[in-house]
């Protein structure tokens, strides 16, 4: 598994974080599935807990020898 934080801003200021781990087939630059759990969190999200599925759509690169993707999220959480 892999991780991740994922930081929830207001303006340039990094308000909220949320870890989560995750494990997926594909290669980078292609489009991919795979599962992803949260691992915890900061402030509101102090004890998050729950996971579930992403999908990455390759998108066209920007330019050569960059890769573009969006990352779609289907799951649960819950918070003590």
């Amino acid at each position: 598994m892999l991780g991740i934080d994922i930081n929830l801003a207001v303006g340039e200021e990094c308000i909220k974080t949320v870890r989560l781990s995750y494990k997926g087939s594909g290669n980078l630059g292609k489009s991919a599935k795979g599962t992803y759990a949260y691992m915890g969190g900061t402030g509101k999200y102090s004890g998050i807990t729950g996971g579930g599925e992403f999908t990455r759509l390759h998108l066209q690169p920007p330019s050569k020898g960059m890769w573009s993707a969006t990352t779609s999220f289907k799951g649960n959480w819950k918070l003590p």
